[in-house]
């Protein structure tokens, strides 16, 4: 399986390169680590905004969204 995201962040803490310094994303963490050994191979790969314009298009909408009824 390959995960995508736009957080280099977040796929690098993921990856073990880097370190979670927040206590509350310690669970979140464990989680996802969790659910990586159901599956034979898992990788996790980061694409750049520039590369993902639309996404974050929708990302920003949702964002700015955030809070308002969407009826």
């Amino acid at each position: 399986m390959v995960l995508k995201g736009g957080s280099l962040l977040i796929i690098r803490q993921v990856q073990g390169l880097w370190k979670v310094p927040k206590d509350s994303l310690r669970p979140i963490l464990q989680q996802v680590l969790q659910l990586q050994c159901r599956f034979i191979k898992c990788q996790f790969w980061h694409i750049p905004q520039s590369q993902n314009v639309r996404s974050h298009e929708i990302a920003s909408k949702a964002i700015a969204q955030e809070g308002k009824c969407m009826l």
